[in-house]
């Protein structure tokens, strides 16, 4: 059986990427997803490798746990987180409040019912997530680095525990220097956009398609029309024996034959024998 139990962080450290905090409480109650849980003191195995997740989603990983303490009140534990845009963000949330939860995931072994809550005995350590709602409030983030100093620098900052009733003493810490920053040019790229076209095949190629699809088109087929529109349309000579060559429209005719005026001076007869000529 798995059972989810939240606790709170103690710490988050932006320095080192990491956050810490209780893990569990030996021998108090709190809300899991099996109602009512007590864990007794030393009940939990965590020596298998646990990864911290978020929100007890396998697929969204943080980072790994890296050192855990049994204490007589519980487990301490902390966290390593990875170099991600995620884990960037759970940093940032846990030093704000505003995922400040741990909850575990445990598969438990032995457990016993005492007036309604479930008394575990002994369990292992199954994963660890960084939640918004934690059901135990004892524990809080008491300390925040936000500043991206180097592991290996020889000044550390100390880990300041604030507790209730305590007074903090104030701590200066200088600030880094400051980093020039440039910032590229901005590109701008305009993609040229091709112009497409396509010349439409007209299978009329000669006097004997364009008569096949006159006919085609004169009983109904609107492709015919369209083939025999778009030959109707041309001008030059690209298909053979399409477009006709020009011809006269009139022979000569000798009813339309005029005599040119002659002034003979000769008798009638010499007229008539020319005019017989014809």
């Amino acid at each position: 059986m798995k059972i989810n139990f939240p606790i709170t962080i103690t710490a988050a450290d932006t320095n080192k990427r990491t956050i810490s905090g209780t893990i569990v409480s030996w021998n108090e109650t709190g809300n899991t997803s099996a109602g009512k849980t007590v864990f007794a003191k030393d009940s939990i195995d965590f020596s298998k490798p646990v990864k911290l997740l978020l929100e007890h989603d396998k697929t969204r990983p943080l980072g790994k746990l890296i050192d855990v303490i049994a204490t007589d009140s519980g487990l301490e534990g902390t966290f390593r987180l990875a170099k991600t845009f995620a884990a960037d963000d759970a940093l940032e949330e846990a030093a704000t409040g505003l995922r400040d939860g741990f909850s575990v995931g445990v598969m438990v072994d032995n457990w016993d019912n005492k007036d309604g809550a479930m008394i575990i005995s002994k369990s292992s350590l199954h994963e660890v997530s960084l939640v918004s709602d934690p059901a135990i409030a004892s524990a809080k983030v008491e300390r925040v680095v936000a500043t991206n100093t180097p592991e290996n620098s020889e000044a550390k900052a100390e880990d300041v525990i604030t507790t209730e009733g305590e007074q903090v003493s104030d701590t200066t810490v200088p600030e880094a220097p400051a980093v020039e920053t440039v910032e590229a040019a901005r590109v701008e790229a305009t993609a040229s956009i091709p112009n497409f076209s396509m010349k439409v095949r007209n299978p009329i190629t000669s006097p004997a398609t364009f008569l096949e699809h006159s006919v085609r088109a004169a009983l109904g087929d609107d492709d015919s029309k369209t083939y025999v529109k778009a030959a109707s349309d041309t001008t030059t000579t690209e298909v053979a024996g399409l477009v006709p060559t020009r011809q006269l429209t009139t022979i000569w005719d000798p009813k339309n034959y005029k005599h040119s005026s002659s002034n003979f001076s000769g008798s009638k007869c010499s007229i008539a024998r020319r005019r017989n000529d014809f």
